[in-house]
């Protein structure tokens, strides 16, 4: 209802991101409390995983965050946690005695269910099927005409599954592939020949592009940029054709970088997509606001002590809520204060400028008439104080 009443802009154009965040969280009787793996710290730690969703306007290129889940494992997802653990450390294990696995096709284990099964049993997945889903149904129920399109998140959700999920709901998914990715040119239709036709034609190799699907070179700060564009195959998304775009980076000291980009919008260009794909990050920004433990701003998702689990999913939700609300009134301040680089840190600073000053006349038994002075107090702007630069 935020959002609907103070955010929405019916010919803005809306683009959803979503992405895990992860705080470390000591003790051991915090509901979900388990072992994540933090960009940030580029590790795994202890604490607890949440989803988070929000709308990006395109025009604006301002993130909304809207919706936020907590990601809890079952006794299942710990049970294939660890048979994966010890799958990993006996492969380590054969690999350091020097033995080979046995050849040959390995035997079929006996399945309970003859039918196939589709669905990521990964907590992750549950938790952003059931955040995705549900979210644009109420946003579609609330807001009838908003135009969302696009799901933008980064290379961790570039399987098949995500895709799916997108394409269920009319949505194209923008997402980024490891830079050794295998992708192959579709297959020619051979008339004539019987059988089944073939899905994948040739292997297209990364670090040889074909030069007829180059669309761009252009210099920036010394280095050189190239854009390529086609439409390619990749056998771990079974078949979709996807429209893919290589950014290679070559620096001053003619190091190279390969970044590969994936959608299934066959009619998106890749400066469209690339475009969209940028605009992902600013749902990072929500989860600074959030933080903490930063100097900059304190909403305290980074040392809450609730621990039930209605109690923490209080607290973080009204964590990020006051986020979004901060944003709504620092967007009106930047046009009262002509301050269009103001802060949610400004926002803070005049905010309790203002609480100490009512504080002060009530203290020293000043009599208020008419609220002169609180109405001066509330339209002082402490320019001295406020960031402009």
């Amino acid at each position: 209802m935020l959002f609907k009443t103070f955010i929405y802009d019916k010919n803005a154009h809306y683009l959803v991101a979503v992405d895990e965040v992860v705080e470390g969280k000591s003790g051991a009787a915090s509901f979900g409390l388990d072992r994540f793996y933090s960009s940030c710290q580029q590790k795994t730690i202890q604490g607890v995983c949440f989803f988070a969703l929000s709308l990006i306007n395109i025009h604006t290129k301002s993130s909304y965050l809207l919706n936020i889940l907590q990601v809890v494992y079952s006794a299942d997802d710990k049970s294939r946690i660890a048979a994966q653990k010890e799958k990993t450390k006996a492969g380590k294990q054969r690999t350091k005695e020097g033995k080979n696995l046995s050849k040959g096709r390995p035997k079929k284990e006996n399945k309970v269910n003859s039918q196939k099964e589709t669905t990521n049993p990964t907590a992750s997945f549950r938790v952003f099927k059931d955040l995705f889903e549900s979210s644009l149904l109420l946003l579609k129920k609330t807001i009838f005409d908003i135009k969302v399109t696009h799901l933008v998140a980064d290379c961790a959700y570039s399987s098949l599954n995500y895709v799916q999920i997108a394409s269920e709901n009319n949505c194209f998914l923008i997402s980024k592939m490891k830079s050794v990715a295998a992708l192959y040119e579709p297959a020619q239709a051979e008339i004539g020949k019987r059988g089944r036709p073939k899905t994948y034609g040739n292997k297209i190799d990364l670090q040889n592009i074909d030069q007829k699907y180059l669309k761009k070179t252009e210099q920036k700060n010394g280095n050189t940029y190239k854009y390529y564009q086609f439409e390619a195959l990749n056998k771990s998304l079974k078949g979709a054709r996807l429209n893919i775009v290589i950014l290679i980076v070559i620096d001053k000291n003619n190091k190279i970088s390969t970044n590969v980009f994936f959608y299934n919008d066959l009619q998106l260009n890749y400066e469209t997509m690339l475009a969209y794909y940028s605009l992902r990050f600013q749902i990072e920004f929500h989860f600074r606001d959030a933080n903490g433990a930063t100097t900059r701003q304190h909403f305290g998702f980074s040392d809450f002590k609730n621990y039930k689990q209605q109690h923490l999913t209080n607290f973080v939700n009204l964590s990020f809520t006051m986020c979004l609300l901060s944003k709504i009134i620092v967007q009106k301040y930047r046009v009262e204060s002509k301050n269009p680089k103001a802060s949610i840190l400004d926002l803070k600073i005049m905010y309790n400028a203002q609480f100490t000053a009512q504080k002060i006349i009530k203290y020293l038994g000043i009599n208020d008439c008419n609220n002169y002075y609180s109405k001066m107090i509330t339209k002082y702007v402490p320019d001295e104080i406020i960031n402009r630069f």
